[in-house]
């Protein structure tokens, strides 16, 4: 087994939980929509917040694992970028092709294939690949830039999204103002959380792991969440559809992040239990590539146990049984000569 760090590999698990919580529609993300009561209108808001951190934990993750490697650029283009670009290609071609199971109408051929491959229309949760795509371009520079911040480059850069991303905007909503954008080109994500995450990972000292440091992130983590389900709700009433601040998304993805680490430090995981999340860690990548037919696939058991469970559990037990299958499947296409080049 490779050298991994545990408490990374189930960042992964939670990360991809959640990519496939938000596009669950009405069955979960967006059950705010139809919920029926009280409880389940608040437990939704909750977790369409909660469900936000997905895609920044995946970039706090590559950061973690990514910047401080030592790569010349001829290994960053042919055994990274190259890598994702065949990805791709590849599973651009397996959802294109269920995209025409579902919709005939937009023809079978290598020039529309390639037309929204190009475009990304052909699956549009792909998103995320072609941002990761080109951070594997800039890789070289970022790993520059990452080395040489202190401490605190990191804490002012974290700072600055918080005021700019996740006060302000609550400042101008009160003032009656349209959003104000102030662009800095560090905030983006495909920047600002890898350089996240690799400062949490290998600057970041033990101060970040004492017991009152993380009673505080907690508190200021559970603060995030109120103030984004307050934001979601709000956003709800006024305009149909539930929004969050990115600055307090970016909060609750740090302090989540922090305690997995400290948690990581503090207890023992019998060297067994590390295999299986090892093994389930490592196949998320596999989920992400075929997530919507694999979400699609398994929606029979949130129809068949809603009744009976509700729509949480039956949405949570839905994830679970297609997020394990993909692994099952990852791990598969891994023995193909073919494929296992790409992962």
């Amino acid at each position: 087994m490779k050298q991994k760090k545990t408490y990374l590999e189930i960042i992964r698990i939670i990360a991809i939980f959640l990519v496939i919580y938000v596009h669950t529609g009405t069955d979960g993300a967006e059950h705010y929509q139809i919920a029926g009561n009280a409880f389940s209108y608040c437990l939704s808001l909750v977790m369409y917040c909660l469900a936000q951190i997905s895609v920044p934990l995946f970039f706090m993750v590559s950061g973690a694992v990514l910047l401080h490697k030592k790569e010349t650029l001829k290994d960053v283009l042919i055994h990274r970028a190259s890598r994702i670009l065949g990805l791709i290609l590849v599973f651009g071609f397996v959802q294109y092709v269920y995209f025409y199971f579902l919709n005939p109408e937009i023809g079978f051929s290598l020039s529309v294939y390639f037309k929204l491959v190009y475009s990304t229309t052909v699956i549009t949760q792909f998103w995320y690949l072609y941002t990761y795509f080109a951070f594997m371009l800039i890789l070289p520079f970022v790993r520059m830039l990452a080395v040489s911040m202190k401490k605190e480059h990191f804490l002012y850069l974290f700072g600055l999204h918080f005021l700019l991303n996740g006060l302000l905007p609550i400042v101008e909503y009160i003032w009656g103002n349209s959003r104000i954008v102030l662009s800095v080109p560090l905030l983006e994500g495909a920047l600002f959380y890898p350089l996240m995450g690799y400062f949490l990972e290998h600057q970041s000292d033990e101060f970040f792991c004492r017991k009152k440091f993380l009673v505080f992130t907690n508190f200021f983590g559970i603060m995030a969440v109120i103030t984004n389900t307050v934001v979601a709700f709000m956003a709800h009433r006024q305009r149909g559809g539930a929004e969050t601040l990115e600055g307090m998304t970016a909060a609750i993805a740090l302090v989540l992040f922090l305690d997995l680490r400290a948690l990581a430090r503090h207890v023992k995981v019998s060297y067994r239990l590390q295999r299986i999340i090892c093994f389930l860690g490592s196949g998320v990548f596999g989920v992400y590539l075929l997530e919507p037919p694999l979400r699609d696939s398994f929606r029979f058991i949130y129809v068949a146990l809603k009744p009976y469970i509700s729509w949480f559990p039956a949405c949570a037990l839905w994830i679970f049984s297609a997020m394990f299958c993909g692994i099952l499947m990852f791990h598969i296409f891994k023995k193909i000569p073919v494929l296992k080049k790409l992962f």
